[in-house]
């Protein structure tokens, strides 16, 4: 069984291949969680909420009071009667959310607090569910009560921006009443019920940032070696063709020259022997030979030298 070209490359840059992948698992780590005091902790931004419920009421309208009674109207002086005319408190409910999350009620508790930073708020809904039920899924009741929350990095602040902003909305109520000068009777009753722990709100996965930054990594390793793999294949290539046509070139111009001496034996009608340069031949590993001088010749060449060298005087 052939193995697939890719994992040749692969094989071949095996030392980058595990290079990229150590480097891919620490750059993924660091993405996603950071070392503070020897312990791990996720750079994930998670939010924490708590909330103080308030519950809406009224002198007549008392929630253990099993009979209402509503008194005989009294005849004034033009003939007409007045009627007493309680309020939707469960409609209120609304109205006053949307003054909790104003920007009167969080300026008035950060005086409290100190400032919010981005991840801090203040925010407010109306009940429509029992108290385990989450508003996230509203219920079909219409309920006279509502959440007060805080919202901040950590528990212990997001509850006391909660508790904070509950205060200071039953002050800020408080004071817009007695500022009207309204009866007792005739003001609206606001009672905390509870103050409930700060939860955790569903955020992004810390994981990630760590799959998508070791996921870049090796990407980046990959293309590294497909550009050194596809550099060695071109260097490689140039250097066949430089050792081909520099054979060509070699064989034209022996050729030529053979072609050269050629015609010059055929116009003299000489039986001399090529010149050296005229006699060349390639040897199987591209060498140039001399083959132009005859055996005899280079024997009397090589008896003429020895006389030479016996008679130096000469």
């Amino acid at each position: 069984m052939e193995v697939p070209r890719y994992l040749q490359v692969l094989w071949a840059y095996k030392w980058l291949v595990a290079l990229g992948v150590v480097v891919a698992i620490v750059s993924g780590f660091f993405a996603g969680f950071r070392v503070i005091d020897g312990s791990v902790e996720s750079k994930a931004v998670v939010q924490y909420s708590a909330a103080t419920t308030v519950l809406i009421g009224s002198e007549d309208q008392q929630i253990f009071q099993g009979v209402r009674v509503i008194p005989v109207p009294e005849e004034g002086e033009d003939g007409t009667t007045a009627e007493i005319q309680p309020l939707d408190l469960a409609g209120r409910a609304v109205v006053y959310a949307y003054v909790i999350a104003g920007d009167t009620i969080r300026q008035l508790t950060e005086e409290k607090v100190g400032k919010f930073t981005g991840d801090e708020g203040i925010t407010a809904m109306s009940r429509s569910t029992q108290p385990t039920g989450d508003e996230r899924f509203p219920g079909r009741l219409s309920l006279p009560i509502i959440d007060i929350r805080g919202q901040a990095l950590t528990p212990k602040r997001a509850e006391e921006i909660s508790a904070a902003a509950a205060e200071v909305f039953l002050a800020y109520a408080a004071a817009d009443q007695d500022a009207a000068k309204m009866p007792v009777e005739e003001r609206v009753k606001l009672t905390p019920l509870r103050s409930g722990d700060a939860e955790k709100l569903e955020g992004s996965n810390p994981m990630i940032p760590v799959v998508l930054t070791g996921v870049g990594v090796m990407i980046a390793f990959l293309a590294l070696i497909a550009i050194l793999h596809a550099a060695r294949l071109g260097i490689a290539s140039q250097r066949e063709r430089r050792t081909k046509q520099g054979g060509e070139t070699r064989g034209a111009r022996v050729k030529d020259r053979r072609s050269t001496t050629r015609a010059a034996r055929s116009s003299g009608g000489s039986s001399r022997a090529p010149d050296s340069d005229d006699a060349l031949e390639i040897a199987p590993d591209g060498v140039e030979v001399d083959t132009g001088a005859s055996g005899g010749e280079r024997a009397a060449a090589g008896a003429t030298s020895g006389r030479a060298e016996t008679n130096p005087g000469n």
